[in-house]
């Protein structure tokens, strides 16, 4: 993140300092010294991302005007994915990590496929472009990945879905023979050969 402070520019680091309940983010300046700012977060966390207000506006469904500082929590009393403002705040719900292998967890809006089960989480990463979080897993041994999977009215994927898409789907309204090539462009959702209001049934539903 990068904070202006009297005209001059700085870059801050974050770090979780402490375990148990007393676990904290504390701010570091460039220098390595402590600017004094902290406050708490969810208890045993560890590891730490910062992320884009757009991508964080993404991962937790919310509207968001600055960075966002992603971590995660282990055995608390499961592994979790937590995330807050710069300031302090927790945006979003404590998602948590299931314990069995290849499980869909829902993240406020979006779906993730994980694989495999989670053991005691100590690292996290944010890949931005290819919205993916990497999360590093240390009894494993291995880096485990949560892949954003694409909801069906989501026809233009970018992640949502949103009055792009209803756009995309008007256009395709009672349309048939939706079977090849492309189901209408994915507007057949319910895969009935006909873009119809079984299909419409779906977009409304993840309508975001």
């Amino acid at each position: 993140m990068v904070v202006v402070i009297g005209g001059a520019v700085i870059n801050p680091f974050v770090v979780v300092g402490g375990t148990g309940p007393s676990a904290v983010l504390e701010y570091f300046d460039s220098s390595m010294t402590a600017t004094g700012e902290s406050f708490a977060v969810a208890p045993a966390s560890s590891g730490i991302a910062a992320v884009s207000a757009s991508f964080g506006s993404w991962l937790t469904r919310t509207s968001q005007s600055s960075e966002l500082l992603v971590m995660v929590t282990k055995a608390n009393p499961s592994n979790a994915v937590v995330v807050y403002d710069t300031a302090g705040n927790r945006v979003g719900s404590q998602q948590d990590l299931p314990a069995e292998p290849k499980a869909y967890i829902p993240l406020d809006g979006g779906f993730f496929l994980v694989r495999p089960a989670f053991r005691t989480v100590e690292a996290i990463a944010v890949g931005e472009t290819e919205q993916a979080i990497f999360i590093g897993d240390e009894d494993n041994s291995m880096i485990s990945v949560l892949l954003p999977v694409r909801l069906a009215a989501d026809l233009d994927a970018d992640g949502r879905v949103d009055n792009r898409d209803v756009g995309l789907f008007a256009a395709q309204w009672l349309d048939s023979g939706c079977e090849t090539p492309d189901w209408c462009g994915g507007c057949d959702i319910a895969r009935q050969g006909t873009v119809d209001f079984a299909d419409y049934a779906f977009l409304a539903g993840q309508f975001q």
